[in-house]
């Protein structure tokens, strides 16, 4: 199961706003399901490819359960877990390395499987980034860019509708599957990144001087990045 067994330890640096809401209630689990059309606009990059509308397949669940587990996981200290508990991500480039994910007791995970079954292999490649998000607030995947070295999401948050049940201090495991139309070397891509704002924004490479400082005058960035480190042979 290459690219999960050969997985590196990711070291993220990550610094996630805290944003208060006016809703309680009780602690939930949800699913929520984006899917990009078959024509969804892509655009070159400096860092290769941009998809502004991907299929994806989210999963939610409170934090002390494991949404989704890859063999891998068993060979992870207590510190390793504790480092990727706020973000990590895991590229899925084969039919068995789909198959070994364990799914834990969270809405939607027929889904998710589905999502994988339909997943083409050959041609596509699926993303996997898990994220801890207030339980109050939503996350909406804005873009995802791609290279054979690199990738980086952006996502987007909002406030949940305020008939869900959630507490202004709990957290949820926010995961979401993200399907990119090339087959990726999980070797190759060595580096990760992701940030989040208030509302979806332009890409940085798309915006011009007026666009740039708009954005950073209006949004809220959460920056995360990381870089694996070459295995010795």
């Amino acid at each position: 199961m290459g690219p999960l067994t050969r997985r590196h330890a990711l070291h993220g640096a990550v610094a996630l706003l805290a944003g208060l809401a006016g809703c309680s209630g009780s602690n939930s689990s949800s699913v929520s399901v984006g899917s990009g059309s078959p024509t969804a606009m892509e655009r070159g990059s400096s860092s290769g490819r941009r998809l502004t509308d991907p299929e994806q397949y989210t999963l939610r669940g409170p934090v002390e359960k494991q949404v989704v587990q890859t063999p891998s996981d068993d060979d992870e200290t207590e510190d390793d877990r504790a480092d990727e508990r706020r973000w990590r991500s895991e590229l899925v480039t084969s039919r068995d390395a789909a198959d070994s994910l364990t799914f834990g007791d969270v809405d939607g995970v027929d889904g998710a499987r589905a999502f994988l079954d339909e997943t083409d292999f050959r041609q596509e490649t699926v993303y996997i980034e898990q994220r801890i998000v207030e339980e109050c607030w939503d996350t909406e995947l804005c873009y995802v860019t791609w290279g054979p070295e690199k990738i980086e999401t952006d996502y987007s948050r909002t406030l949940r509708p305020v008939d869900a049940a959630c507490s202004t201090d709990q957290e949820d495991i926010v995961v979401s599957l993200v399907r990119i139309p090339e087959a990726l070397d999980p070797k190759r891509v060595t580096q990760h990144g992701s940030s989040m704002g208030g509302r979806c924004r332009v890409p940085p490479d798309s915006r011009d001087n007026g666009a740039n400082e708009s954005s950073a005058a209006e949004g809220t960035d959460v920056e995360v990045t990381t870089e694996t480190a070459e295995e010795s042979e």
